[in-house]
């Protein structure tokens, strides 16, 4: 397929990059282990820590807003 439509897997391929930075932040913030012994309370653990990420980011989206300083400088 990479041959037949190199420009398609180009760009499908070039968005893999945003995916394994969002489980980059969550290994480096959260570690790379789930405790859950059962798939479904894994789910619900993986699934916690997304949304605890989410929020961490939200919140400092406002704060760089409130304060009018760029997003990814520490204050």
């Amino acid at each position: 397929m990479w041959l037949t439509f190199p420009s398609i897997c180009k760009g499908i391929y070039g968005q893999r990059n945003k995916v394994e930075a969002v489980f980059s932040a969550l290994k480096k913030r959260y570690g790379d282990q789930l405790y859950s012994k059962k798939w479904f309370m894994q789910r619900r653990e993986m699934a916690m820590r997304f949304i605890a990420y989410n929020i961490r980011i939200i919140v400092a989206i406002q704060i760089a807003r409130e304060k009018k300083i760029p997003l990814w400088v520490r204050a």
